[in-house]
């Protein structure tokens, strides 16, 4: 019982049940169970004054980015981001596992982070003053092996529902437990007057990293690259797709190219 609570609240996922076979052999008078797991479904509390010094960060950023994890998706918070997106027009860089958090069509998408990610990505985050993280654990993959050089001259925002990720491998300027969804509704409401214009230049200089350092090359013999298939594949795929990957190359060479709306 307690493994299915621990399963499915918080940050959702696998949970170790290791029985003993002395626990195994043992004999169960059925009708003397009794459960005596509360209910652990329970969201932790959002921090409106929190949101409102993030706010008033992201209204004065010069450099802003986002970055988001798989956690947006797990918090069904994919219509909350998307309100933000359009809002601030602020460049968006993903995680592997939130490259399914938004259209990869919108211009402000900025591909994947990382070890394995986009060039236009990485250097998006290596010139930002302020990253805010969602729904990321910020892995090895995505800051590098020393994490005080990930993204060093901003200033960096975690929100996530697990505790236990906040401060784990990069120390935050901010860390918020909370739910994605609930965050992005405050937030969204406390970011109603920001001024698109004065990123102009930010966004102009993100556009100039993805057309310098794009994923795909148009192939000139008769052999296709694979990233320039995955850009094809994206072409022909219809919108409601679901994309399964194997462990490999192949699984970096759509992540970095397949083209999700």
């Amino acid at each position: 019982e307690r493994s299915f609570s621990v399963a499915r609240s918080g940050r959702p996922g696998p949970v170790l049940l290791d029985i003993p076979m002395d626990v195994q052999r043992f004999n169960v008078s059925l009708n003397k169970l009794r459960s005596n797991i509360k209910n652990k479904h329970i969201k932790p509390k959002t921090n409106p004054q929190a949101i409102r010094k993030i706010a008033g960060l992201i209204s004065f950023a010069s450099r802003p980015v986002i970055l988001v994890g798989g956690g947006v998706g797990v918090a069904n918070a994919r219509n909350e981001l998307l309100t933000l997106l359009k809002k601030t027009g602020i460049p968006l860089v993903s995680s592997l596992m939130g490259l399914d958090s938004c259209s990869h069509y919108l211009p402000n998408f900025c591909g994947m982070l990382g070890t394995y990610g986009n060039r236009y990505a990485n250097l998006t985050v290596a010139n930002a003053d302020l990253v805010l993280a969602l729904g990321t654990r910020l892995d090895i993959r995505q800051t590098g092996t020393i994490p005080a050089t990930f993204a060093r001259g901003a200033k960096l925002v975690h929100v996530d529902i697990d505790p236990r990720e906040i401060n784990n491998k990069v120390k935050a300027d901010i860390g918020v437990i909370c739910d994605i969804k609930d965050f992005l509704l405050i937030l969204n409401k406390k970011l109603s007057g920001y001024n698109k214009s004065r990123i102009k230049s930010w966004l102009d200089k993100t556009s100039k990293y993805k057309e310098r350092y794009p994923s795909w090359k148009n192939p000139r013999g008769k052999d296709i690259e694979p990233n320039f298939l995955m850009h094809l594949l994206s072409k022909v795929l219809p919108s409601d797709s679901i994309i399964c990957l194997d462990v490999g190359q192949h699984q970096m060479w759509a992540g970095q190219s397949l083209e999700l709306r």
